[in-house]
C-alpha cells in the first residue's frame, strides 16, 4: 500500500502536523500541474492523479477543505477505484489527541469578562496579519477591563469543541475581518463563521470589516441561502462591511435579522509600522495568480513590458511571505513586507492589502480590481490620498503613470478614528 494526500493547498499546509503524525503519507497528488515537483511545505513529491496509479495499491487522504472540490476529487478516485478518507472528517479525532494550547488554558478564569478574537490567520498572507495586528491593538488599547484572547483559524478548527467549555454567554466574540465571507473561501472562512454562530447563539458576536462575495452560479446561490439562514438564526449578530458594495448587498436583502454596519478595513488602522529607510528605487509589481484575479494575461504582460527601456527597475513581489513563522513573528513579518513596499518609487497591484500597504507607507500606487470588487470598493476610503490611483481599464494606465509624482508622502486620513470610536460604543452596547 502507498499512501497519498490529494491536494497541495492550504488545508494540507495548515494541518500537516496532524496529517504527518496520524497518516504519514509518502506522496502528494494534485490536479494542478504547477504544483507538481516537491511540495515546499511538506517536502513530499507531488505528482498527477494518473501517475499515482503506477504505485502499489494507492490509498488517499483528501486534503482539501472546499466541499465542492472534495466532491470532484471523490468522483475522480471512485473512477480510479482508489480508496480514500477525507481530512475534514478526521481532524476532530486527530486533534483530540493534541495538547490544548497553553495560551488558551487561561480561558477558564472567572475574574474578568472576555473578548475573543476568533479566526485570525495561520497562513502566510501578510494582509490578513496586518488586519489581525490592528484588531488586537484596538482591543488591547480600548478594552483594558476585559481579558483579550486570540484564537486562530487552525486553533478553532482543531479545538473548537474544547473551547466551548471555557466561553461564557456574556463573553463577546469578534470574528476577524478580511475577505472570506461568501462562497469563494469556504474552508477556514465562511464555514468557520457559520460554526461560530451556531456554537455561540447567546453571545454578542461582531464580524469585523469584511467583503462578501457570492459567485453567480449554483454554488453561489446555494451558499448565499446557507449564509443567510446561519446569520439570521443568531440572536445578537452585527456584521461590519469594509466597502459599500457588500454593505448594500445585504441592505437590499429582504428579511435580514442581523445588524449591518460600514467602516474601513482594519488594516488602515495599523500603527506599528517602523520604516527602515527613506530611499526608494524601482517599481514593484504585485499581481494575483489565484482565483480572485481578473486581469487578463495579456494585460499582465503589458504592465510588465511597459517599464522596459525606462529608468525603472522592476521586481515582482507577493503579499505572501512564503512561510508563516508563528504569531510571535507576525509583527516582524508584516513590517518586513511594509518596508519592501516602502522601498519602491511606485507600486502596481491588483491585491487589496498591497494597495493598503502602499497607502500606509506613503508609496505611490496604481491599483486594479479583483474578482470580488474589493480593491475598487475599498479604494473609496483612500481615494483622496494624492499618491493613490485606481485603474479601471488598461487604456488609462499610461496616463496614470505620467501623473505620478515621486515624493515621500504622509499617510493621513482624519476621519478614521471616528469609526473606531463608534465600533467601541457598539461593542460596549452604548
Amino acid at each position: 500500500m502507498t499512501k497519498f494526500v490529494f491536494g497541495a493547498g492550504i488545508a494540507l499546509v495548515n494541518n500537516w502536523k496532524l496529517i504527518k503524525k496520524n497518516y504519514d503519507p509518502a506522496y502528494c497528488v494534485d490536479n494542478n500541474s504547477s504544483r507538481w515537483g516537491i511540495e515546499k511545505n511538506t517536502n513530499l513529491p507531488c505528482i498527477g492523479p494518473e501517475q499515482m496509479m503506477t504505485y502499489d495499491h494507492p490509498e488517499v487522504l483528501i486534503t482539501v477543505g472546499d466541499p465542492y472540490a472534495i466532491a470532484v476529487i471523490k468522483r475522480q478516485l471512485d473512477a480510479l477505484k482508489v480508496p480514500y478518507t477525507i481530512l475534514i472528517d478526521k481532524i476532530a479525532e486527530w486533534a483530540a489527541l493534541e495538547e490544548f494550547p497553553l495560551h488558551l488554558k487561561s480561558l477558564c478564569q472567572k475574574s474578568k469578562r472576555k473578548i475573543l478574537l476568533i479566526n485570525t490567520p495561520e497562513h502566510d498572507n501578510i494582509g490578513d496579519h496586518l488586519i489581525a495586528l490592528s484588531e488586537l491593538e484596538f482591543l488591547n488599547t480600548r478594552f483594558k477591563e476585559y481579558s483579550i484572547f486570540e484564537i486562530t483559524d487552525i486553533e478553532y478548527l482543531w479545538f473548537g469543541k474544547e473551547l466551548r467549555k471555557y466561553i461564557n454567554d456574556d463573553d463577546i466574540i469578534l470574528i476577524t475581518g478580511g475577505g472570506f465571507l461568501g462562497s469563494l473561501w469556504l474552508y477556514n472562512g465562511e464555514n468557520n463563521v457559520r460554526d461560530i454562530l451556531k456554537s455561540y447563539r447567546e453571545n454578542k458576536v461582531f464580524i469585523l470589516p469584511q467583503t462578501v462575495y457570492f459567485e453567480q452560479n449554483d454554488r453561489g446561490k446555494c451558499e448565499y441561502e446557507n449564509t443567510l439562514k446561519s446569520y439570521n438564526d443568531h440572536k445578537n449578530l452585527t456584521v461590519i462591511f469594509r466597502e459599500e458594495q457588500s454593505f448594500q448587498f445585504f441592505k437590499n436583502t429582504e428579511k435580514i435579522k442581523f445588524e449591518i454596519k460600514l467602516m474601513p478595513d482594519m488594516a488602515l488602522y495599523f500603527k506599528e509600522y517602523r520604516q527602515s529607510t527613506d530611499r526608494r528605487s524601482g517599481v514593484l509589481l504585485c499581481i494575483r495568480n489565484d482565483k480572485e484575479s481578473i486581469l487578463p494575461e495579456s494585460d499582465k504582460e503589458y504592465i510588465k513590458t511597459f517599464f522596459e527601456g525606462t529608468r525603472f527597475d522592476v521586481k515582482e513581489i507577493s503579499m505572501h511571505s512564503g512561510n508563516f513563522e508563528g504569531i510571535d513573528k507576525r509583527l516582524e513579518q508584516v513590517n518586513e513586507k511594509l518596508n519592501e513596499i516602502a522601498s519602491a518609487k511606485i507600486i502596481v497591484t491588483d491585491t487589496l492589502h498591497c494597495m493598503i500597504s502602499a497607502a500606509i507607507t506613503g508609496t505611490p500606487c496604481i491599483a486594479f480590481d479583483n474578482l470580488s470588487g474589493k480593491v475598487k470598493n475599498v479604494y473609496q476610503w483612500i481615494k483622496d490620498l494624492p499618491y493613490m490611483f485606481f485603474c479601471d481599464d488598461l487604456s488609462e494606465f499610461e496616463d496614470l503613470m505620467e501623473g505620478i509624482e515621486e515624493n515621500n508622502y504622509e499617510f493621513k486620513l482624519p476621519y478614521l478614528d471616528q469609526y473606531l470610536d463608534e465600533l467601541e460604543r457598539q461593542i460596549r452596547g452604548e
